[in-house]
């Protein structure tokens, strides 16, 4: 009797326990779901990994090495990501990494600080992190076609850089990307890029030439500014926006050839400050009118498809030819102030007429008609006052004429204008062109000098 009911008891209780709902570890529901955090760490050849459902990673080293090789598999799971190695500092030490062809992921400061100065980047590899080899002793980079993003600064402060090619068209860079790199020569940029991201060569300064991929559009925020040594840039048709400062202290930049047809500055001194003598060509008047305000505080001579960029400090001055429509006068001065009022006022601007000296021992005397409300200019001092004498309004002294006498500008008179009766040129074919429309020549009326 007793038997029977100790064997009712334990049936009643196996069916309780059958009837619970059944209940999953927490880590074993972790494992089924793909271990989105590591259950486990293996040391290894110098190296820590942390493991998890299908894959592991990278994440330190625990004894210093000067080779690391990092496995493709371990405990039976293929390494696919690469953290920061140096979490504690040995691996800085370290010359050679050898990457495996089962990662797919170099993480931010994977090898920031480290001594390696080459290291092969595996085509199974598609994104690097920010930071990722800033700071390294590399010196030179083939970022494989598989790489479709590199985070910022990747490789800023890589001062033994000096080759860098990317093999892919599609790579999207970060902003820093290469700034400091200071002994950086020569970038192959991926062919499709679309936008030079801000600081992207700042101080790279033994950079002296770039090729920009057609496809850019935008230049951004002091992309290649102090860029000391960069002699000569050509900016192709697709690329007219561009961020402040983004050549600023190009200091060698010589040329600089702008084929957009258009010139976009998000903030001035885009080429501020550049170097005197430089030219830059444009396409047209728009760019060409866009970069005279982007030079504020600089002499210049534009033409129709050249900027000849001259400190204010330099020994020539721009004299900028202009037209009134309206009155048929042609006015002549080296004041960008005044040649832009003069053009918000309806004046038509004419480009270059010449160069002169900053100052010479013949100056040019300007003065005005009150009555007719023309200008007129010369070298004479006894011309001058008699003009005075009979009403004319002295301005003082427009500018010089050179003493080497080395670029003749001519003077031609229209005997039947009430205003606007003289014209100034240096050029031989204006002035005969003037003569054979009825003007008189009357010769040279002072010098220029060679640009």
């Amino acid at each position: 009797m007793k038997a029977r009911k100790a064997f009712a008891l334990s049936l009643a209780l196996l069916i309780s326990l059958l009837m619970l709902p059944c209940i999953v570890p927490t880590t074993a529901l972790a494992e089924s779901e793909g271990a989105r955090s590591s259950n486990t760490t293996v040391e290894q050849d110098g190296l820590v990994y942390s493991i998890y459902g299908d894959h592991a990673e990278v994440v330190g080293e625990y004894e210093p090495r000067d080779t690391y090789a990092i496995s493709s598999y371990v405990s039976g799971k293929p390494v696919t990501v690469i953290k920061k190695i140096n979490d504690w500092g040995y691996a800085k030490q370290a010359s050679t990494v050898t990457i495996p062809n089962t990662v797919k992921k170099i993480g931010d400061y994977a090898f920031s600080g480290m001594q390696i100065t080459t290291i092969n980047i595996p085509s199974s590899v598609t994104s690097i992190g920010n930071d990722a080899f800033q700071e390294s002793r590399l010196t030179s980079i083939t970022i494989p076609s598989s790489v479709v993003s590199v985070g910022g600064a990747a490789f800023w402060n890589c001062t033994s850089l000096r080759t860098v090619s990317f093999q892919g068209s599609d790579t999207s860079l970060g902003n820093a990307e290469f700034s400091g790199c200071s002994a950086l020569t020569t970038v192959t940029l991926p062919s499709s890029a679309s936008v030079i991201p801000r600081d992207t060569f700042k101080n790279c300064t033994a950079l002296s030439s770039i090729t920009i991929p057609s496809r850019v559009t935008t230049i951004g925020w002091e992309a290649f500014a102090n860029c000391s040594n960069l002699r000569s840039i050509t900016l192709p048709s697709a690329t007219s926006h561009f961020d402040g400062y983004a050549f600023s202290g190009c200091t060698s930049l010589k040329t600089v050839e702008m084929l957009a047809s258009n010139f976009v500055a998000y903030d001035n001194f885009v080429f501020n400050p550049i170097a005197s003598g430089s030219t830059i060509y444009v396409q047209n008047d728009t760019v060409k009118n866009a970069i005279d305000k982007e030079l504020d505080g600089y002499i210049y001579d534009p033409n129709a498809t050249r900027i000849v960029v001259r400190h204010p400090g330099s020994s020539f001055v721009t004299m900028y030819r202009l037209y009134n429509p309206n009155s048929g006068e042609h006015f002549y001065t080296g004041s960008a102030a005044e040649r832009d009022h003069l053009v918000s006022v309806g004046w038509r601007y004419e480009g270059t007429g010449w160069t002169a000296p900053k100052t010479s021992k013949t100056p040019v005397y300007r003065l005005y008609n009150p009555n007719a409300g023309d200008h007129h200019y010369t070298t004479s001092a006894a011309e001058r006052d008699m003009l005075r004498r009979a009403g004319w309004n002295y301005e003082g002294i427009g500018w010089y004429s050179d003493d080497a006498k080395t670029v003749p500008v001519y003077r031609e008179y229209n005997p039947n204008a009430k205003a606007g009766a003289h014209n100034f040129t240096t050029s031989k074919a204006e002035d005969q062109m003037l003569a054979n429309s009825g003007w008189r020549q009357e010769g040279i009326a002072w010098y220029g000098v060679k640009q």
